[in-house]
Parts: structure tokens; sequence; C-alpha cells
């Protein structure tokens, strides 16, 4: 089997998601890959009603993968991408890296 250089997780804060963490963070220190996680969310309620997505309050999503990689992957330095938006018209909320989106 060839080594995996890089591991990119769905991130949606399910109990599924939950349960795979500790099999992902295994695979990463196995292959000694880079690991990405990835959040993509809509707010369905601006999206119906064609409101700027801002104006719906939340806890900030980054921080929220932030904080599941700090607790879930020590000892990993993940790289994070949170996107939000509808499909097709994706909006960058945050990163820890410098991102392009084409």
């Amino acid at each position: 089997m060839f080594p995996f250089r890089r591991i990119a997780f769905p991130v949606d804060f399910s109990e599924r998601c939950g349960a795979a963490v500790p099999y992902v963070a295994d695979m990463v220190r196995h292959f000694r890959a880079d690991l990405l996680l990835v959040h993509a969310f809509e707010h369905p309620l601006c999206v119906e009603q064609g409101l700027p997505l801002s104006v719906v309050p939340e806890q900030s999503e980054l921080e929220r993968l932030r904080e599941l990689a700090d607790e879930k992957f020590q000892g990993i330095r993940p790289h994070i991408l949170v996107v939000e938006g509808e499909p097709g018209k994706p909006f960058l909320v945050g990163s820890n890296e410098q991102v392009r989106i084409s």
C-alpha cells in the first residue's frame, strides 16, 4: 500500500464523525501525513429568504473546528478549512492557512 501523504477529513460534528476521529488520528500518525479538517455548511433560512449569511448568529464554526482539533487531534497540527454558503457558491469563513477557492 502506498503511504498517504495528505488526509482530508470532512467534519459535521455528528456522532458518526466523532466515532471516526480516533481512526483518522491513527492514520495521520501512522503515515506521518498532513491532515486537512474541512467543515462546509449552509444556513437554510438565509438561502431560502435571500438574506446575507451574516444575519444568523452562531458560534464560530472555525472556533468549533479549532476546539475539535485541539481536543481530539493532540500532537497533530491540522490544516483547517471552513466554507459557508449554498452549493456552487461557497464563501470562505476561515482557515489557518492561505487558501484559494476557484
